[in-house]
């Protein structure tokens, strides 16, 4: 909703596992494999990806001004940080 609003093309892929953005591409292949050589390097990649989503999301938010975008972001944040939690609990 947000980005049909502001008239920006969604850049999720309908296909799992496939990103357009060659970086994360490349983060997640890399940590699909680490993930598969124990529960611990699982619950490691877990760490990985929420630090990485909580340090994006709050770039976004340093300069996002309107008030429905602060909010997703600040969910979203959120989010990533209880998730954060629960992984770094199980290791």
């Amino acid at each position: 909703t947000l980005l049909d609003a502001r008239g920006i093309a969604d850049p999720s892929s309908a296909e799992i596992g496939v990103f357009t953005n060659q970086e994360l591409q490349t983060l997640y292949n890399q940590l699909v494999e680490e993930g598969k050589i124990s529960e611990t390097e699982a619950f490691k990649a877990g760490v990985i990806i929420e630090e990485k989503d909580i340090k994006d999301i709050s770039t976004q938010l340093a300069t996002a001004s309107d008030t429905d975008v602060i909010s997703a972001l600040e969910d979203l944040r959120r989010g990533s940080e209880n998730h954060l939690r629960a992984f770094s609990k199980q290791l």
